[in-house]
């Protein structure tokens, strides 16, 4: 039977032929369209049945060196064939640095394209060529790249950062960094003496570091006492006091730090003046040195103490107190390598690399609201402290985030690229798990108070806009609001919201950090 039913088919198929017609089996196959053969090409690595080999991973992904000290450079070359697919490839460099498009970092030329990425933490990284989006599509090509700390070394020598210049006053024994196009023009202090704002020792000379003529900058006085004490007065010699009047001095029978106020200056009431406690030494710069609080007013000045004797009082001169002097002064380092431990190369080159940011040589500043401000340069997004924010898109990243009510400000705390959402409450950016940047919006509702003193019997209308959502979830900053009706949610007051099933309260941590309770709603 089966025999019989060969026949026929065969038969069936040789008059087809007659007429030039073929069966599915014997089709002749035409070539791909031309993006799919290019997409055949790429994918030669991984359709096969067996590991790529280091040769044909090394046609799409060619990276050197393959390791080195932090901070490591390494450079990128990709094939035509792969970037000029644009959207249909992107990059991870496993540090959460990830190139979503490859048509938004290389131009369409004929040439191949070159990428180059800097390594600022030690560790082991996976370089890898997605064909579509990052973890979705399928890895082309992968590449080990290995960063060490050479931590037996932290003489800043080693360390370099883009427009970024190290200067040395051996006289006084320290080290910093400043913007390269900016000047340090040190004076000495021909009559130093204690009748000034500065008490217990005297100014010996001063540094001045800033741009051209017109910008702000930041002074560094160099103090000298023999009393192993410095004296601000901060409120008795402020043209507006508010500052505080204030000593720190070295005590040697404990080995401490100690802060003494010596007057009331508003805020800390019930106190006993002078009142001495242990001084705040939990911040210090990357040389190991403490950065003690200054006294002026608006926190425009912080001490760094190079010895019990020796003080390096660091102010910026920027009036509305955008130009912060800390940024300068946590990358002070003794010259002594007995006086203080620095931190390593990588860490090191972080702080410097954030001072860069905030001082205008890395990144541009996107337009946001004055509380916060977002950076971008090619490779990265900076959040308002200059730290590096994991996984944006500096190509796509934007601060400007609808409001519900169409208002036309700038948000405060928010940033986002195509593919996150990001909350800088607590001057570190923190990604908004689930959100979706193409329908998240901040929340902007009216709600009515009642005046209280001269405006009471008044009622006012404000605004509140701590409440965000998206198309399927509400937050209170970053912090989910479980449970949250979406069709009955309503602002009713400042950090306060309710449904048809309960009411919400926004507060906030210690450490800053949002938090939601959640009431019943009668």
């Amino acid at each position: 039977m089966q025999s019989f039913v060969g026949v026929i088919v065969g038969l069936f198929t040789g008059l087809l032929s007659l007429f030039g017609i073929h069966s599915a089996a014997t089709l002749p196959q035409l070539p791909p369209p031309i993006q799919e053969q290019t997409m055949q090409v790429a994918q030669q690595v991984t359709n096969s049945t067996t590991a790529p080999t280091e040769e044909s991973a090394s046609q799409l992904l060619a990276v050197s060196p393959a390791s080195g000290a932090v901070p490591l450079q390494v450079t990128v070359n990709l094939p035509t064939l792969v970037w000029t697919e644009g959207g249909s490839y992107s990059l991870d460099f496993g540090d959460g640095t990830i190139f979503y498009s490859l048509a938004d970092y290389c131009l369409t030329t004929s040439t191949d394209c070159t990428l180059k990425h800097s390594y600022l933490s030690t560790g082991t990284y996976t370089i890898t060529l997605y064909a579509g989006k990052i973890n979705e599509g399928e890895a082309l090509a992968t590449t080990i790249i290995s960063v060490t700390d050479n931590s037996s070394n932290t003489n800043l020598s080693s360390i370099s950062v883009p427009g970024m210049s190290e200067y040395t006053d051996s006289d006084f024994g320290f080290s910093f960094w400043y913007p390269s196009s900016w000047s340090v023009t040190p004076t000495t202090v021909q009559s130093a003496n204690d009748n000034g704002w500065f008490q217990g020792g005297a100014v010996m000379k001063t540094l001045s570091i800033h741009g051209d003529q017109n910008s702000d900058g930041v002074t560094i006085e160099e103090f000298q006492s023999s009393g192993r004490s410095i004296t601000e007065l901060g409120a008795t010699d402020s043209a507006s006091p508010v500052g505080e009047d204030r000593e720190y001095y070295f005590d040697p029978s404990t080995h401490t730090w100690m802060s003494t106020d010596l007057k009331d200056n508003g805020g800390k009431g019930g106190l006993t003046y002078p009142y001495t406690t242990v001084a705040d030494v939990s911040n210090n710069t990357m040389g190991g040195l403490h950065v003690l609080g200054g006294a002026a007013r608006f926190g425009a000045d912080v001490i760094v103490p190079l010895s019990a004797s020796d003080f390096l009082v660091v102010s910026t001169n920027d009036g509305g107190g955008y130009l912060n002097e800390r940024d300068l002064a946590n990358t002070i380092v003794a010259t002594d390598p007995t006086v203080a431990t620095p931190v390593g190369p990588q860490e090191q080159m972080q702080t410097i690399l954030k001072e860069s940011v905030l001082y205008g040589v890395t990144g541009t500043p996107l337009p946001s609201a004055d509380l916060r401000q977002w950076y971008v340069d090619d490779q990265y997004v900076y959040d308002s402290s200059g730290n590096i924010v994991v996984e944006a898109n500096p190509k796509t990243f934007s601060a400007t985030i609808p409001f519900s009510d169409g208002y036309t400000g700038q948000s405060e705390f928010f940033g986002k690229d195509d593919a996150h959402v990001w909350y800088e409450g607590t001057l570190q950016a923190v990604l908004i798990a689930g959100a979706d940047p193409a329908t998240f919006q901040i929340l902007r509702e009216s709600y009515q108070e009642s005046g209280a003193g001269y405006a009471a019997g008044k009622s006012f209308t404000y605004y509140d806009t701590s409440f965000e959502k998206d198309a399927s979830h509400i937050w209170f900053q970053d912090a989910p609001v479980t449970g949250a009706d979406m069709q009955t949610f309503l602002i009713t007051g400042m950090n306060t919201a309710k449904d048809a099933y309960h009411s919400y309260t926004g507060n906030y941590d210690q450490s800053g950090k949002p938090y939601v309770i959640v009431g019943s709603n009668s």
